[in-house]
């Protein structure tokens, strides 16, 4: 998985393989506008925020509270830039 940002104020896309190596696009715009810089628990959909904090210790007493006990952890990141992923074979 990464972010993704195609140009200076489009969406913030995660984008990732599945099973049977299809793409699948999570607009997480909301998710970087509203917590940057912060720890966030997700739901298995991974768009729906459980509880948000400044440490991973912080997020999970939220989480266990509301009877999440194994969310998706992300931290979002304080500015979005682009990114070119690449590999060497």
């Amino acid at each position: 998985m990464f972010p993704r940002r195609s140009n200076p104020g489009s969406k913030v896309e995660l984008w990732y393989n599945n099973i049977g190596g299809r793409m699948k696009v999570i607009d997480q715009t909301k998710i970087c506008r509203k917590y940057p810089g912060s720890w966030v628990a997700l739901k298995s959909d991974e768009e729906t925020v459980i509880a948000s904090g400044e440490t991973v210790k912080e997020v999970m007493k939220k989480a266990q509270k509301k009877r999440y006990s194994n969310p998706i952890l992300f931290r979002v990141p304080t500015k979005i830039i682009p990114y070119v992923g690449g590999f060497s074979v």
